[in-house]
């Protein structure tokens, strides 16, 4: 099974994708300044890096380049804003720093706890439940580009649109662009899937974008 995240980090935005198995919980991609919400759960894996191994034992250790992983406790009480948890802990350990992740049952990472010298960075989960009932779904402005009525200027709109989880940009965008306003796509057109290559946006769209076009002659 894959699983689909995206968080900020240092002021970007990261995607990444995981393995769920057997053997463990393992990032197989991530992707940096992923600002588009793209789906990458059918591109190839780039990257390895295990968050859990099994067997889930106390003192079961592995090892990620430089960084030694263990699992230190199987029953770690934590306190973040989003609640208290019993968490597994891991700790991973290189030559100048040490990395604490906790993972409650049901919930994921609740949180991370980084620490080199005399910095220590810390990641804490602020919030857990329904976010559709919370009223807190994830939103995204988007400029919406578009032909005047005369066909003789480029306008634009902002629009705020919020997502539910598993809803894509594509399918987004698909909708907003057969609103009556904009009449850019077909009433079957879709644009099946999005993705970024070496810094560029590239766009698939269905068969109909071409069999259902109106253009002047």
């Amino acid at each position: 099974m894959e699983l689909y995240s995206s968080s900020i980090k240092q002021g970007t935005v990261v995607a990444k994708v995981f393995e769920v198995s057997n053997e463990g919980v393992k990032v197989i991609n991530s992707i940096e300044e992923s600002y588009y919400r793209i789906n990458y759960l059918a591109e190839e894996p780039t990257h390895e890096e295990y968050y859990l191994k099994s067997p889930i034992k106390e003192k079961v250790s592995w090892q990620d380049g430089s960084i030694v992983w263990t699992i230190e406790s199987l029953n770690e009480k934590v306190k973040v804003p989003a609640g208290e948890f019993t968490c597994i802990k891991v700790v991973g350990k290189s030559g100048d720093f040490v990395l604490e992740r906790y993972f409650a049952k049901g919930v994921g990472l609740v949180k991370q706890r980084f620490v080199s010298d005399n910095m220590t960075v810390e990641d804490n989960l602020s919030k857990f439940g329904d976010a559709e009932k919370d009223n807190c779904l994830p939103a995204k402005e988007l400029a919406i580009y578009y032909p005047s009525e005369n066909v003789d200027k480029l306008l634009e709109d902002r629009v705020v649109e919020e997502f539910k989880t598993g809803e894509t940009l594509a399918e987004k965008i698909t909708e907003l662009l057969k609103d009556k306003k904009y009449r850019v796509l077909s009433k079957n057109t879709r644009l099946l899937e999005m993705k970024k290559e070496e810094g560029i946006l590239r766009l698939n769209f269905s068969k109909e974008l071409i069999t259902e076009m109106n253009a002047g002659s």
